[in-house]
């Protein structure tokens, strides 16, 4: 199979060279966007580039070409950035027009100096994402892509059971890397000075306050999550939605000049980012809506017709753990295939929440039953009521007004997520103030 020229090579040299035929071909910019998609079609190409779902950080480069499946977790307000600017040369006084889209910092050489009110300086804005791993993606979903992807996989089990790291109440450890301590001072050789960007109202803060560690912000915690803030260009209102489960492909940005906390700009304050090491940029030359992240299925229709004896094997397995209440069994199934369609104000088709009576604790029954259901689904989230749980967990997402960014909460959960409430774990005693909303 032909391997893509885009995966061995700079991207930006790609685009630059594109950059530099402006004169003769205006829609340059068209122009890289098919030049990549072209790219992105050949066979094979996607098993060419790494993943951000499953590589360390401190394995790629800076300027590379990566791919992440993720979810949008936060909406920012539009990043201006210079879109083209010119460096002067300091020996001779000549200058010469760079291009800078698809990056975060301006590129200067040796002896040239930045040109901030240059006649070919061009300021244009960018929306930027804060996207992170699909909430919830069961363990075989990972194992699965890795195998995909030719990544060695991790042990299977408790490393990588969502399920059973979410109990044993270790999210405070996961949602720091390790690879934010890892060398931020990778790729890059070039000299490069910070690029005047301006984000009119700003991206989340990469460090809590009173001086905490940076937090991934992930709506559940998750030895294998991963975040990313997405920059995309052109792309029109309502494209993309908070919630949405997107694949991009873009260049990674890496530059250890950004985990600098920046001075006070004419806006105010401008807050401190989450390192690159940690929360890559990725400016994202393609990307697509995702139905589902199953990977044994094709990404879109028409999908292989279901047989049916899966439905009389399913049906077997599920009456089982239902302790041979057939009926309960076939509503847990439906429970399982129905997915919501439309929704329209509070009106919402498609939806077919399942209350199970007469459960008890024995032998931790529900419990059980939620890690058999997650490796039945792409996705879910077992969540025990106790009086713990409903004092100190945030369920929903919460605006952080002074970091101007959106917290997350455990149940910001992506499309076709399977949530599994338990009741049974409730006891006795006095809820506090947060327990009570």
């Amino acid at each position: 199979m032909p391997v893509p020229v885009m995966a061995n090579t700079n991207p930006l040299h790609t685009i630059s060279n594109m950059f530099d035929s402006r004169a003769q071909f205006p829609d340059w910019e068209r122009r890289v966007v098919d030049h990549f998609t072209k790219e992105l079609a050949m066979p094979d190409a996607s098993s060419t580039i790494p993943s951000l779902n499953l590589v360390q950080n401190h394995s790629i480069m800076d300027g590379q070409l990566v791919r992440f499946r993720c979810m949008v977790q936060d909406m920012f307000d539009p990043e201006f950035y210079l879109a083209q600017y010119q460096v002067r040369n300091t020996k001779d006084g000549s200058m010469r027009t760079l291009c800078g889209r698809y990056r975060d910092v301006v590129s200067c050489g040796p002896g040239e100096e930045l040109v901030t009110d240059g006649a070919e300086c061009e300021t244009r804005d960018r929306l930027a994402l804060y996207c992170v791993s699909p909430p919830g993606e069961a363990g075989w979903v990972v194992d699965h892509f890795r195998r995909l992807g030719g990544v060695e996989a991790g042990p299977s089990g408790t490393r990588t059971n969502n399920l059973k790291r979410a109990l044993e109440g270790e999210a405070g450890e996961m949602e720091v890397e390790s690879e934010a301590s890892a060398d931020p001072a990778l790729g890059g050789s070039e000299i490069s000075k910070k690029q005047k960007s301006e984000v009119s109202g700003s991206c989340p803060p990469g460090q809590l306050q009173g001086g905490q560690q940076p937090s991934l912000n992930l709506p559940l915690p998750s030895s294998h999550g991963r975040a990313s803030i997405v920059k995309l260009y052109d792309v029109k209102d309502g494209d993309i939605k908070l919630n949405d489960l997107i694949e991009v492909v873009g260049i990674v940005s890496l530059d250890p000049t950004m985990a600098a906390p920046e001075g006070d700009d004419e806006m105010g304050n401008s807050p401190s980012l989450p390192p690159p090491s940690l929360v890559p940029r990725l400016h994202v030359l393609s990307f697509s809506h995702l139905a589902h992240n199953n990977p044994l299925l094709p990404t879109a229709a028409p999908f292989p017709p279901l047989q049916e004896v899966a439905k009389v094997e399913l049906l077997t397995i599920l009456t089982t753990c239902m302790l041979g209440d057939k009926l309960a069994a076939e509503y847990l199934l439906l429970h399982l295939i129905s997915k919501v369609y439309l929704r329209k104000d509070v009106l919402v088709l498609g939806k077919l929440s399942l209350n199970l009576h007469n459960m008890t604790t024995h032998e931790e029954w529900p419990k059980r039953l939620a890690t058999l259901l997650s490796l039945l689904t792409t996705n879910s989230h077992y969540l025990p009521l106790t009086r713990d749980t409903l004092d100190n967990t945030s369920f929903t997402p919460k605006k952080d007004f002074e970091a101007n960014r959106l917290v997350s909460g455990s149940l910001q959960l992506g499309p076709s997520t399977h949530l599994w409430l338990d009741e049974t774990v409730m006891t006795d005693g006095q809820l506090t103030a947060p327990g009570l909303k």
